[in-house]
């Protein structure tokens, strides 16, 4: 399938709008897939396509919306049985403004978008295409990612895992586009201004001639940060200190409600 056999072009082939995608997601919080949305948005915007977005907002819609998207505010992702009404608004969206390519970036995003599909007349569908953005519990729920028309991996990883358990899925659908970030907002080799390192060490005066290790991404067990800090305690020279320390972080950060 390809963006010209959509529904937006007239019988004798002229398109009757720009190409119109419409990206379906949770909210916009941040992290990557959020950042993820807006990238794609603002370069098909550049293009001169529309440029659609459905979620129930957040902190990144100020930027959605400055760099020439549109959104439309829906609970998208919320985990009850009354989300599964955001079905019958989808139905309308696609149908009133000729949405050609629907584009789901989580489960349940794609499942309204799937059911959505189904209700509309196979000429009036729009490409349905899903990006798997990170290693899914294997069952029937997370299945609905490897049911597009067009499935999106972003890194090797996740390609070769979606093969591997969802033999459904052929490898003719699947598209490996690697992550990639934008060098202006994350330079090569970037280094703060003496004012902002004097601030980071007036919070964190015990970090000044310390070595200092990174991991940035949301706190979850997913992201390495338990091991992060086992690794971290067990190459320190003050071995009970540092496994104390690491030990007084967790309990914290379960007490936030975190890795519970």
């Amino acid at each position: 399938m390809n963006p010209e056999a959509s529904h937006g072009k007239t019988k004798n082939g002229s398109r009757q709008h720009p190409l119109r995608v419409l990206q379906i997601l949770p909210s916009l919080q941040g992290g990557g897939v959020e950042r993820g949305t807006l990238e794609v948005a603002r370069a098909m915007v550049a293009r001169g396509w529309e440029s659609i977005v459905m979620s129930e907002g957040g902190r990144l819609l100020p930027q959605l919306l400055k760099e020439g998207s549109e959104h439309l505010a829906a609970p998208v992702g919320r985990k009850n049985p009354w989300v599964l009404l955001q079905v019958f608004r989808l139905i309308k969206v696609c149908r009133q403004r000729q949405i050609d390519i629907l584009h789901a970036r989580s489960r349940i995003p794609a499942w309204i978008a799937w059911l959505a599909m189904r209700c509309l007349p196979a000429q009036q569908r729009p490409i349905f295409v899903t990006t798997i953005h990170g290693l899914h519990s294997v069952n029937w729920f997370s299945s609905i990612m490897a049911r597009g028309d067009k499935v999106i991996a972003v890194s090797q990883t996740a390609s070769d895992y979606v093969l591997r358990h969802y033999s459904s899925l052929d490898s003719s659908r699947l598209h490996l586009v690697h992550r990639g970030v934008t060098a202006t907002e994350f330079p090569r080799d970037y280094k703060p201004d003496a004012q902002w390192q004097q601030q980071w060490y007036d919070d964190f005066p015990m970090l000044r001639n310390a070595k200092v290790v990174c991991l940035p991404g949301r706190i979850t067990r997913r992201k390495g940060h338990l091991e992060f800090l086992d690794l971290i305690a067990s190459k320190s020279d003050e071995q009970r200190a540092s496994r104390r320390m690491s030990k007084d972080v967790v309990d914290a950060l379960k007490e936030c409600g975190f890795f519970t």
